[in-house]
């Protein structure tokens, strides 16, 4: 064979393994091997992102669960720091900033990415100093606010209302929609129970003039040696109002998944603390427990837990929907809820074939409707 031709030979073989290597990295609905257990629901416009991801993000897969199927879905996602977002989205951000590169390669990490109805949302934390930007990105506008901070501060959340954007911190920022103005709400943290309480997307909220958070994830203070431990109750729910300035903080048995505010009081998805069992909890406004019922589930594969996935879950026209997982195994349960029963009337179980990769997995579950071709996040209802 000639020297040019053994060129060509060479070139052309570069590119295949191009394509295949893109090929390789795309998100297929071969992958995903489906099965319905229960199917009481009719057809709806709620849609589920499914991100499949390896350990160092770099191997990203994204699946949607519309009209009771699984395919893969045709957008890129990316994971920000604690959810994800559409690539095309933040592209969409920096043509209407007239920038040439991403924010998340030039300014910080994207910590949370929120679409509604009106507008997107990108809250981003600074490589090189303290301080924030957040973005509401219109149609063919977009709003960018700058916090400022003098010291290391995390966005740790943030809650969408009508009137305003929430950003909780060690500081709580409310941006007014109507002027995008900043007031901050400052709770005394050191007047709980406890020492520390980290709470994921939709754990913490105000809710009319009470601060509310609820999580397991809490540590308190021993009187004897003063060690950080956590007591013998699976969780924590922290509640302050700010009229009364009254801190008041109720231990809970079992672990808490996540808290959802209701017309006469508060649910809470929960965890068995010594069976890993799934339960809601209803709570009335002063977080008196007034009923526990078990939410029945079943795998032939092993057991149905919903143990470290409250963040995979939203409520919306008295439906709990969310992801379980199989314990011990990558397999997953999509399940609707009816939250007067505690029974499933829906549970799709599905086994990515990608998750055989060690280190590969499921990253993120959200849910959405879909309104006028867009996927508004459930969680904002």
């Amino acid at each position: 064979m000639k020297f040019w031709q053994k060129c060509i030979l060479i070139f052309c073989i570069s590119i295949c393994l191009i394509v295949l290597q893109g090929c390789s990295n795309k998100a297929r609905t071969t992958d995903i091997k489906c099965k319905v257990i229960i199917d009481d629901i009719s057809d709806s416009n709620i849609v589920a992102t499914l991100l499949y991801d390896d350990i160092k993000f770099r191997n990203s897969r994204t699946y949607l669960w519309e009209n009771k199927k699984i395919t893969a879905s045709n957008d890129k996602y990316k994971k920000t720091f604690a959810n994800k977002y559409p690539v095309s989205s933040e592209i969409k951000l920096i043509k209407q900033l007239k920038l040439d590169k991403l924010l998340s390669d030039t300014y910080g990490q994207l910590i949370y990415y929120a679409n509604t109805v009106e507008y997107e949302l990108f809250l981003y934390e600074a490589y090189d100093s303290f301080d924030w930007k957040i973005y509401f990105l219109y149609e063919n506008d977009v709003k960018e606010i700058t916090i400022k901070n003098d010291e290391d501060r995390n966005i740790y959340t943030y809650q969408i209302t009508e009137d305003a954007v929430y950003v909780h911190s060690s500081k709580i920022y409310k941006i007014n929609k109507k002027d995008y103005t900043i007031e901050i709400l400052e709770v005394p943290f050191d007047e709980f129970e406890v020492d520390s309480a980290a709470a994921e997307l939709g754990g913490v909220f105000i809710d009319n003039d009470n601060y509310i958070k609820a999580t397991s994830e809490y540590k308190i203070k021993s009187s004897g040696n003063n060690q950080i431990t956590q007591n013998e109750n699976g969780g924590v729910i922290l509640r302050y109002n700010f009229k009364t300035k009254s801190a008041e903080t109720f231990f809970e048995t079992d672990y808490i998944e996540k808290i959802f505010p209701l017309d006469d009081g508060y649910l809470v998805l929960a965890c068995e603390k010594d069976t890993y069992k799934p339960c809601l909890k209803y709570y009335d406004k002063n977080f008196k427990l007034s009923e526990s019922k078990y939410i029945e589930i079943e795998s032939e594969y092993g057991k149905v837990s919903n143990f470290f996935c409250g963040s995979f879950f939203s409520l919306y026209d008295g439906k709990l929907y969310g992801v379980m997982r199989v314990d011990g195994k990558k397999i997953n349960e999509i399940v609707v809820i009816d939250i007067q029963t505690a029974k499933v009337v829906y549970q799709l179980e599905f086994i990515n074939s990608m998750a055989s990769k060690e280190g590969f997995g499921l990253m993120d579950a959200a849910f959405h409707l879909r309104k006028n071709g867009k996927l508004i996040d459930l969680s904002l209802y």
